[in-house]
């Protein structure tokens, strides 16, 4: 059922992204979009992986983000929130020792109520690029 549901929001998503940014998908954006989406949007690192996915994190969030950054420090990178009725993007994103591992956690928010699928996506994105250091930049709305 899962995985129905994320190929039937990911075939919401290409619609959406065919439309609004007149060009349709590539098949390779199509599969790294599948592998993006199936991203969790909280995951562990080990130790050593951690620094890197952390400014990976920190680089998405400054390009993308259509808010200024609130606050930036080791453990949170966090956006103004997105002004209600705008179609603007936020993010926050958190990392915590777990271990032998720190943990992640990221989330896009959203100011217009029709902008909730793509700021799902963009967290998606943003997981995914976190993890594997892999983006397709023009697939992120801003």
């Amino acid at each position: 059922m899962k995985k129905t549901l994320s190929l039937f929001t990911i075939a919401l998503l290409c619609c959406g992204l065919t439309v609004l940014g007149s060009q349709k998908l590539k098949p390779k954006e199509v599969e790294y979009l599948e592998k993006a989406m199936d991203a969790e949007l909280q995951f562990k690192l080990p130790v050593d992986e951690a620094k890197k996915a952390w400014k990976r994190i920190e680089t998405f969030i400054k390009k993308f983000s259509s808010m200024k950054i609130k606050i930036s420090d080791d453990t949170v990178i966090e956006t103004l929130p997105p002004t209600r009725g705008m179609i603007r993007y936020g993010y926050r994103a958190t990392q915590t020792p777990s271990g032998e591992e720190m943990e992640f956690a990221v989330a896009c928010s959203f100011g217009n109520a029709y902008s909730r699928e793509q700021a799902n996506k963009n967290s998606h994105l943003l997981a995914y690029y976190a993890q594997t250091g892999e983006l397709i930049a023009k697939l992120v709305d801003k």
